[in-house]
């Protein structure tokens, strides 16, 4: 019987768009960061796969969805579709590990994954506060995904700069799904169609995605808070500032307006 693979994975390349972060004067080195995040992975045996922007550029589906992928940070669905094409490749049983780049594998994963192996995926909440979802959730979103109820508008948004997968059938449909809405315009953005709630803040595109389907296939979380512990095992940490940034000021008003 083949080995179990175990993959990390994160996005480099660089910059797409002006993004919130540059508002703040923030430039990040994604491709630096990446290789950072992959050379530590070696020594828990982890193979890591780095895409870029050329990836994502090159998709046989890219043109069937310019409205979304040349938005800012390929409108944000970058993440799920890197997911979907790393499992599509992967045998049932094998572990994908998501992490940004701006994170090192420090010490042993291995209880993050065993928890992936016995429940199809280990995902986490915010640490120390609590965000529910209507507040970090355009009403559009969840109208289209058929989840606009009270269960998922008062359940809380994960946060996805971390989570593990094992590969089954399940987990393979719950990939399938985030990167079908992430590239659904109507979901993904949203047309203003229905009122958002009052308490409404900020709309979190392909995380508020994700943890509705979290919620939706009843993955069991992992408490921050209550578990500080965990925050060493995959710490995020300081960006990588690049050489060369590069200059996408003349599409920040336009970004703006979808940052939010």
């Amino acid at each position: 019987m083949d080995a179990v693979r175990k993959v990390v994975i994160t996005m480099g390349g660089t910059e797409s768009g002006w993004s919130r972060h540059n508002d703040e004067g923030v430039f990040r080195d994604y491709q630096k960061e990446a290789e950072r995040l992959a050379e530590s992975a070696k020594k828990f045996d982890i193979e890591a796969i780095i895409y870029n922007n050329d990836f994502i550029k090159n998709l046989p589906y890219y043109n069937a969805h310019k409205d979304i992928l040349e938005k800012v940070s390929f409108g944000f669905a970058y993440k799920a579709i890197c997911l979907y094409e790393t499992m599509k490749n992967l045998d049932n049983g094998d572990i994908v590990i998501w992490a940004d780049s701006n994170h090192v594998i420090d010490k042993d994963p291995q209880v993050f994954i065993d928890v992936a192996i016995m429940c199809g995926m280990f995902c986490r909440n915010h640490i120390w506060v609590y965000y529910p979802q209507k507040d970090w959730c355009r009403r559009d979103t969840f109208v289209n995904m058929g989840c606009d109820n009270e269960y998922y508008w008062n359940s809380f948004q994960h946060q996805d700069n971390i989570f593990v997968i094992c590969k089954n059938e399940m987990t393979m449909e719950f990939a399938t799904e985030w990167k079908n809405y992430c590239l659904d315009y109507k979901t993904m953005f949203g047309e203003n169609k229905y009122e958002n709630f009052p308490s409404f803040k900020h709309h979190r595109h392909n995380q508020a995605i994700f943890s509705i389907l979290c919620h939706k296939y009843k993955f069991p979380y992992f408490d921050r808070t209550q578990n500080v512990w965990g925050e060493y095992i995959i710490p995020e940490i300081d960006g990588i500032a690049p050489e060369n940034p590069v200059d996408n000021s003349y599409r920040m008003e336009e970004d703006r307006k979808d940052n939010k």
